[in-house]
């Protein structure tokens, strides 16, 4: 009974999770912002002679906003050691991949949306075994 220790997540995991945390309270705070404000930010960016900027449709900021959330349920769950949050952390980066694919963005942007998870990716598979995904030792 000695030997069940929990093991630790490593600082790779915490340090990504944190920078996590901190980019979903920027996106939560700005996405609701954009919401509530996007006719007075239409208005200024006229007024500012930036009449060609592209508007963003109310249902993809909601959908950025869905995105962001199960970003922020995933990372708990992964910092909780649920292997069902390393899944939907993988499947919420895939979806937003292919919906930022479809909406046009830059490929600088997609390139940008990939270097935390693959970051992610390489400490979760080094620690693979607090998630249960391989065995910690034979006994």
């Amino acid at each position: 009974m000695e030997n069940d220790q929990k093991i630790k997540l490593g600082a790779g995991i915490w340090t990504i999770s944190i920078l996590h945390f901190i980019g979903i309270a920027f996106s939560i705070i700005g996405t609701i912002m954009s919401l509530l404000f996007k006719d007075a930010i239409n208005e200024q960016m006229m007024t500012l002679g930036e009449g060609a900027v592209p508007q963003v449709s109310q249902m993809e900021i909601i959908i950025g906003l869905v995105f962001t959330i199960l970003m922020l349920v995933s990372v708990i769950l992964i910092l909780r050691r649920k292997a069902v949050g390393v899944y939907c952390y993988f499947g919420t980066i895939i979806l937003r991949v292919i919906f930022s694919l479809i909406t046009v963005e830059s490929k600088l942007g997609i390139l940008f949306i990939l270097i935390l998870p693959v970051l992610m990716a390489i400490f979760i598979y080094i620690k693979k075994e607090v998630y249960g995904f391989g065995t910690a030792s034979a006994e």
